[in-house]
C-alpha cells in the first residue's frame, strides 16, 4: 500500500477516536524502507479523558490495533502509547516519525517540548552507563 494512502486510512480511523490527540508513523514505512516484511508502527497519543485498564487485552489498545489492521488490511501494526513510552522511544518516535493525525496542536508541541527537555536531561545519565557498559565489554565481564 503506498504511504499516503496508509497514512490517510490511518487518520480516518483516528478521527473516530475522541480519545486520541495526535499520532505519529515512524519505523520503516515512515523512511520509505519498508519491506514485504515489514510492520506499521504507530505511535498514539491518548488525551486525559481516556479510560481504559493496561493489563486488559480488550482495553482500547487492542481494539485500535484490531480497527487498524481491518483499515489498512494488514496483519502487522504495532501500536505505541506515547503516554507510557520510554523517555528514548518518545524521542524516536519525534526524530524518526511523521505527524498523521493531531486534533490538538497544542497538546502535541507540549507533548514534544516536555520529550525533548527530559531527554536532553537524561542524556548525560545515558552517557555515563554507556561507558560502564563500553568498559564491562572491553573487559569481557559483560554478561556475567
Amino acid at each position: 500500500m503506498k504511504k499516503e494512502l496508509m497514512k490517510t486510512k490511518i487518520a480516518e480511523v483516528l478521527a473516530l477516536k475522541p480519545y486520541i490527540r495526535f499520532a505519529y508513523l515512524f519505523g520503516s514505512q515512515a523512511k520509505g524502507a519498508a519491506g514485504v516484511l515489514s510492520d506499521i508502527d504507530i505511535a498514539v497519543f491518548f488525551g486525559e479523558t481516556a479510560t481504559y485498564v493496561q493489563e486488559s487485552i480488550y482495553g482500547l489498545e487492542s481494539e485500535l490495533v484490531l480497527e487498524l489492521e481491518k483499515s489498512l488490511e494488514a496483519g502487522r501494526v504495532d501500536l505505541v502509547v506515547l503516554n507510557k513510552a520510554p523517555i528514548f522511544l518518545r524521542y524516536q518516535v519525534l526524530k524518526g516519525g511523521e505527524i498523521i493525525y493531531c486534533c490538538s496542536e497544542e497538546e502535541r508541541v507540549r507533548f514534544h517540548e516536555e520529550t525533548i527537555r527530559s531527554y536532553l536531561d537524561f542524556q548525560p545519565f545515558r552517557a555515563i552507563q554507556n561507558s560502564y557498559l563500553q568498559k564491562r565489554i572491553e573487559e569481557g565481564a559483560f554478561g556475567r
